[in-house]
């Protein structure tokens, strides 16, 4: 199994646990001449665990408007500092060592992440009771989730409204590089996300146009409109903030950003 393979486990929270339980994380008494220096990858990984307690936490706080735009800046710090992490043991060598010490910790970091997935939907839902600084933190980190409302799994009446909701899946995409752009690695990583999304939007775009010359009903979901027009808003803010950092050198980052921005207007 691939390292990476590992890592998407945490962030995918429509995986089954498959009935296991989380083992206990009670510490157990260990003899000071036993003890050895922690692996880079297992004080990664308690880091990451901290980390995705502090999120389930921080989301349970979240029930009103106040409560939400004062969780925003402290969700996308911890965000950020997940992503760290993630790419800090994307960077370890792929040992027995390493293997065995994400399986270990994996249980426990999948259970907990699946364990608060449905509370950052039901805070989608509620428009995030109108931050939206909070809205973009949870859209961002809920877009790994598994798309798949294809064509193929749907019926004729159904058609329409997956081709705009595959339109709306790709700008969260898109939106999901951009929060994680934090530096010069991750800003070429994003910038060649939207490159691949700018032609798969361009292409839904073909096909819902030809949609709606064949079917002039088929208009887009009143739903999926208004959360267009927010991930619309969402990469203008995230525009915003590149452009403190200078796109982190990366100008076809911000050729592409402008790029798939004008293609949502």
């Amino acid at each position: 199994m691939k390292f990476t393979a590992f890592i998407s486990l945490l962030m995918i929270a429509s995986l089954p646990l498959m009935g296991m339980d989380a083992p206990s994380l009670r510490k157990k008494k260990v003899s000071k001449k036993h003890v050895k220096t922690p692996s880079e990858a297992d004080v990664l990984c308690r880091r990451l665990l901290e980390t995705t307690r502090a999120i389930e936490s921080l989301l349970q706080s979240v029930s009103d408007a106040a409560s939400a735009d004062a969780a925003a800046p402290q969700l996308q710090s911890l965000l950020q500092q997940m992503r760290k992490l993630l790419a800090g043991l994307e960077q370890l060598p792929f040992d027995a060592e390493t293997t065995q010490t994400i399986t270990k910790y994996m249980t426990d970091l999948t259970y907990i992440t699946q364990g608060y997935m449905p509370l950052v939907q039901e805070l989608i839902a509620q428009n995030a009771y109108g931050s939206e600084q909070l809205m973009v933190q949870l859209l961002s980190h809920h877009s790994e989730n598994d798309y798949s409302d294809t064509a193929d799994n749907l019926g004729a009446d159904d058609l329409p409204q997956s081709v705009h909701q595959r339109l709306h899946n790709t700008l969260s995409t898109s939106l999901y590089a951009l929060c994680k752009a934090i530096d010069t690695a991750t800003a070429k990583d994003a910038a060649e996300t939207l490159r691949e999304c700018i032609a798969t939007y361009r292409e839904l775009q073909q096909e819902a146009q030809l949609l709606a010359a064949q079917t002039p009903e088929a208009a887009p979901p009143a739903d999926v409109a208004e959360q267009t027009d927010f991930l619309r808003r969402a990469h203008e803010q995230e525009q915003q903030r590149l452009e403190k950092e200078a796109y982190y050198q990366d100008p076809d980052l911000q050729r592409l950003l402008q790029e798939i921005l004008s293609l949502m207007n």
